[in-house]
């Protein structure tokens, strides 16, 4: 009956479902309306006449979950999340306590997004943090940059951190240093066997009239200087004509000194006078067939007529000077070494580059002689790619305009 829902809804117990009999019993006989109670975290629907959980009134009244508390009830409905880590809060909050929420979600401040050398202060949340910092020391070791400071002395640094050219990842030796050869020595710090420029040992020196024979030489930019010197030809030497005909064979060809020879220690003669005079036009004063004079010589292969002009007398006018000479041919150049002659501004350096020339007097056999040159490069390239670039050729022997003699 009426009486008996009412009694057993009323009592202290927890609500219990009737039979399906007695749900349609007491219905009819009492004509009962049923109304069921719907909850906002119910998941069926409340609306249009509809009961929750998918009661029915027209027939069994099913029973609706018993919960001991609310955080059971909440949890149930999916309102899990009772904390959130830093940088985060909850959001959507059980109706039932408000300590349970749906999910967690960033913090307001949470907007920055940081990429390197800037990185994030304190806690992130989907990636973001409240603010970026910057960190070059940080940045640049994780890329592995990790040497900092200066290089040592003919050292530069290698691989630049791009965030702080303070790191780097190696010191190298600095472009442009040469190795010395033997018997030359390095001049000051060294790096890896290199110097700035190199220089002949002191024993070495210059020799007016080269190395005597078996001396050894050197080389270093400045000069070729020998171990010991040969002597020179010098007419006021008691045995000058046994030293002087090695270097010219027609000085002494009679035992005597001849006077009209500069090569051979004289000063020179006038072809009208044959004597040091010095009175003819021409200004090399005396006669014969390889020597300036007034009048054009009697030449045979491989030397020929050389043809002087110099200023004459009478303004606008020009003498003429004449000769034997053989012509002088120069050939192709080879690159043999370079070294450092000074810093130059803005990093540069400037080069002697040291050749080897072809060189070739009409008649004679090819010689090797030494040409130079000088080049300024900067302080990463090579002094050698340089000279090689600019000086050497396989040009074929050619005349130059000049004679020997």
């Amino acid at each position: 009956s009426g009486r008996e829902l009412d009694k057993r809804m009323t009592s202290g117990r927890k609500a219990e479902a009737l039979s399906v009999s007695e749900d349609e019993e007491i219905i009819k006989k009492d004509k009962i309306r049923v109304a069921s109670v719907c909850f906002i975290t119910d998941g069926g629907n409340c609306s249009s006449g509809n009961f929750g959980n998918g009661e029915n009134p027209g027939g069994r009244i099913p029973s609706n979950p018993i919960y001991e508390d609310p955080q059971e009830q909440c949890v149930a409905a999916g309102y899990g999340v009772t904390s959130c880590p830093a940088g985060s809060h909850g959001s959507n909050s059980c109706p039932a306590d408000s300590s349970y929420y749906k999910e967690c979600v960033c913090d307001a401040n949470m907007t920055e997004t940081c990429e390197k050398p800037y990185y994030g202060v304190g806690p992130s949340c989907d990636g973001k943090y409240a603010r970026c910092e910057r960190d070059d020391e940080r940045a640049c070791k994780e890329d592995g940059y990790t040497q900092i400071g200066s290089c040592g002395t003919l050292q530069t640094a290698s691989g630049i951190c791009p965030y702080n050219d303070s790191y780097h990842k190696d010191c190298v030796c600095q472009p442009g240093l040469v190795s010395c050869t033997s018997p030359q020595v390095g001049v000051g710090s060294s790096c890896d066997g290199k110097y700035l420029s190199c220089q002949c040992p002191s024993s070495y020196r210059s020799c007016d009239c080269g190395g005597e024979a078996g001396a050894s030489s050197c080389n270093d930019g400045s000069g070729t200087k020998y171990t010991s010197c040969k002597s020179c030809c010098n007419s006021s030497s008691p045995d000058w004509c046994s030293v002087h005909d090695t270097c010219h064979g027609d000085c002494c060809t009679d035992g005597t000194i001849d006077s009209c020879d500069t090569r051979c220690g004289g000063s020179g003669c006038s072809s009208s006078s044959g004597s040091d005079s010095g009175s003819g036009s021409c200004p090399f004063g005396y006669s014969g067939p390889y020597y300036y004079s007034d009048t054009p010589p009697s030449c045979s292969y491989p030397y020929e007529l050389v043809t002087y002009y110099i200023p004459g007398v009478n303004i606008g006018s020009l003498d003429r000077c004449y000769k034997c000479g053989r012509k002088n041919y120069i050939g192709s150049m080879k690159f043999v070494s370079c070294h450092a002659l000074n810093l130059e501004g803005y990093g540069q350096i400037r080069y002697n580059c040291i050749l080897d020339q072809e060189y070739q007097c009409e008649g004679s056999p090819v010689e090797i002689v030494e040409g130079r040159g000088q080049v300024v490069i900067d302080q990463d390239e090579s002094c050698e790619d340089e000279c090689r670039s600019v000086f050497e050729n396989n040009r074929p022997l050619t005349w130059n305009g000049g004679y020997c003699d």
